[in-house]
């Protein structure tokens, strides 16, 4: 019977629960300790490699350098050789894949995603803060700066329950069932004239299509019960991605999916963008971000969030590599977020 690979389990089903997750990244973890702790680094470590047992628990194939794009490590992008740092990084990542159901660097296309690694700026990760904290301390820009795998396997282990993966069936689908027989041909009299077979009317009990009593019902219901409430913690994580990305690819076209038209934080990154690459310099770190927005007030096309903005951690490098400049520092702070309805999505229009 053909192996269960883990993007087969994902086409199917997007994301894994966080237990299942912690089962996922353990399971890789350990093969890659075992690993290193005889001399040895994996090389490949993807989600092509990753196969599961029939009980659902994960084993590392050999090395399959197919899918090692969307979660190359940093330093290999910027072309040092794969050691076992980076067989943690790239573990972590289909664990933040698994979690979140987008790649680290938020791109499938392999040019892009080792252009953002290079530069080492990814968009946050959101799920079970143990969880989550557990990940990023495999996930940081420096091999130096990251755990081992070792300690990977204990710190996500120890930030909550396990589960083994529901996998996807892999028994072949049962034949269809033949084709009913045609109907047999009219009968004629001894004259050649089709005989008519007698109709039978059953009394009629004024049956109303069970289709209509739904569409009465919902007809009937308020408007906004059609429509569920807006996920503002989601809204924000998609808006502080794309802005990751533009960063990432230094393109101030791609800030459209981040700001509203006039917004003054769009002025403000418009010129930072623009001054990374005429310079040639590249962002390597964590972005300030958003986190926990509640709302305030909401209006026809706008709405008022509290959030708390956490701050920005990163260097700027020259194209040597040299790090020129050293951003961080802050503490984070409480901010009123203002949000504009564009089209079908939300657009920032300013933070305060």
């Amino acid at each position: 019977m053909t192996a269960v690979r883990l993007p087969d389990v994902l086409a199917r089903r997007g994301v894994l629960a966080p237990a299942e997750v912690v089962t996922l990244v353990v399971g890789l973890a350990l093969d890659v300790a075992e690993l290193h702790a005889a001399g040895r680094s994996h090389g490949g470590v993807c989600p092509e490699a990753v196969a599961f047992r029939p009980d659902g628990r994960p084993r590392l194939r050999g090395p399959d350098t197919s899918g090692g794009a969307a979660i190359v490590a940093p330093e290999v992008a910027r072309g040092a050789p794969a050691g076992p740092a980076a067989d943690v990084f790239a573990v972590a990542a289909i664990g933040y894949l698994a979690l979140s159901g987008r790649s680290v660097w938020d791109t499938d296309d392999s040019e892009r995603a080792c252009v953002r690694a290079a530069g080492g700026v990814r968009a946050p990760l959101d799920g079970p803060p143990r969880l989550v904290e557990a990940l990023e301390a495999a996930l940081a820009t420096e091999p130096a700066d990251r755990c081992d795998a070792q300690q990977l396997a204990e710190r996500v282990l120890a930030a909550g329950p396990a589960a083994p993966l529901r996998l996807p069936l892999t028994r072949p689908l049962r034949p269809s069932p033949p084709p009913p027989p045609p109907p047999p041909p009219p009968r004629r009299d001894h004259r050649g004239i089709t005989a008519i077979e007698p109709r039978r009317f059953a009394p009629s009990k004024a049956v109303v299509p069970l289709g209509v009593v739904v569409i009465s019902l919902v007809a009937l219901l308020p408007l906004h019960a059609a429509h569920e409430p807006v996920r503002w913690g989601a809204v924000v994580a998609g808006l502080d991605r794309a802005r990751v990305v533009a960063f990432a690819d230094r393109d101030v076209s791609e800030l459209s999916a981040v700001y509203a038209r006039g917004s003054p934080q769009l002025a403000r990154d418009t010129a930072l963008i623009r001054d990374l690459a005429a310079h040639g310099h590249t962002v390597r770190g964590r972005l300030a971000r958003l986190s926990a927005p509640r709302m305030l007030s909401r209006a026809a096309g706008s709405v008022v969030l509290t959030a708390v903005e956490l701050p920005a951690a990163y260097v700027l490098v020259d194209g040597h590599g040299r790090v020129v400049l050293r951003v961080g520092g802050g503490q984070p702070r409480n901010v009123v977020v203002h949000l504009r309805r564009v089209g079908h999505s939300w657009r920032l229009t300013r933070i305060e």
